[in-house]
């Protein structure tokens, strides 16, 4: 019986965990991200393109061209599906406005559907945005 223990904590300790396993949520979205394509309320958003998401503990910047955008601090809810963000903002352009939306982690991509074009709307539930939504759709890559 003895013997027995042993080989099965043997094999737990073998086992690899891998990375993402062990790797909380909030981890996995820390750094930067370049916005590689863009959508806002139904139509290609080519202003928002190059645009750099920076995660920071529970903080959050959005910089474009070296100048500050938004920032402010985030939440995420994973738990959910689709998985939901909210920036609250206390710098910038929408300093006291709330954004609500999904987010989708797929290795070095991270694609974001929120009311950023408009508040006051609902959180999305797809990861969609069509005329009149005020949603907003980005893809973004990890900044290497």
């Amino acid at each position: 019986m003895l013997l027995k223990f042993a080989l099965s904590l043997l094999l737990l300790v073998a086992v690899p965990i891998s990375a993402a396993e062990t790797t909380s949520e909030p981890a996995k979205l820390l750094g930067t991200w370049i916005a590689l394509e863009a959508q806002r309320d139904g139509a290609p958003d080519q202003e928002a393109l190059g645009h750099q998401l920076a995660f920071m503990a529970s903080r959050f910047r959005i910089e474009s061209k070296g100048k500050l955008m938004y920032a402010g601090t985030y939440t995420l809810d994973p738990a959910v599906q689709p998985a939901r963000i909210d920036f609250w903002h206390d710098e910038g352009e929408a300093k006291g406005a709330v954004w609500e939306g999904i987010y989708r982690l797929e290795g070095d991509r991270l694609v974001i559907c929120d009311d950023a074009f408009d508040p006051a709307r609902e959180r999305p539930t797809k990861f969609t945005t069509s005329p009149g939504s005020g949603h907003v759709l980005i893809t973004f890559e990890r900044s290497r």
